[in-house]
């Protein structure tokens, strides 16, 4: 089978029986598979989001002879940033499976982050249509930890309830520190606007 029938394949399995596929999802064959497989569903990612700012650029007020310049800027970094940003959440999501007992490495809980983009891919596509595609994108959001908690299920011997804390703890704290940050910063800016004296 080649890399694309493979990656249809698997693109298939991961959305439709993420229970199964991370249950028979052979993990000796190493690394590489899942890291190809991430990339590519980045790619298309990219893509999909240059798409949407040369539909939608003008409409959100994006100057109009930047769109292609953002377009293509789309295209070349997402797929770099989303594999830097699997490899960073797939290091605090393991710290939470290596609490709750988890029995796989680090490089199990990066492969379960890999095989979870294909739900990007979807959520991308959605955001093309206005307003009924965010709302979908945002309800698929809880499939996408559901998703990623089968993985880390089957990929490190824990029960479904740890994987899914495992996922949603350390995005609470992520969210808490952002808020705190953003507050400190908005408190930061009334203080320095407020007159003196």
């Amino acid at each position: 089978m080649g890399f694309i029938s493979e990656y249809i394949d698997v693109f298939k399995r991961v959305l439709t029986e993420p229970d199964a596929f991370f249950e028979q999802e052979d993990r000796t064959n190493g690394f590489a598979f899942p890291i190809r497989f991430a990339a590519v569903s980045s790619l298309i990612y990219g893509v999909l989001g240059a798409t949407r700012t040369l539909i939608f650029g003008a409409q959100m007020g994006i100057e109009q002879t930047a769109i292609p310049g953002l377009a293509a800027f789309s295209v070349v970094l997402t797929p770099i940033v989303s594999l830097i940003g699997i490899f960073i959440s797939a290091g605090l999501i393991h710290l939470f499976v290596s609490l709750f007992g988890g029995e796989g490495g680090y490089e199990a809980t990066a492969a379960v982050m890999c095989y979870a983009t294909a739900l990007s891919v979807v959520v991308s596509a959605l955001y093309l249509i206005p307003l009924l595609g965010a709302l979908l994108a945002f309800v698929l959001a809880f499939y996408g930890i559901y998703i990623q908690a089968r993985g880390l299920e089957h990929f490190h011997d824990i029960s479904l309830g740890k994987g899914i804390a495992s996922v949603i703890i350390p995005a609470v704290i992520l969210l808490v520190i952002v808020l705190v940050l953003m507050f400190t910063l908005f408190a930061g800016f009334v203080a320095l606007s407020a007159p003196l004296g």
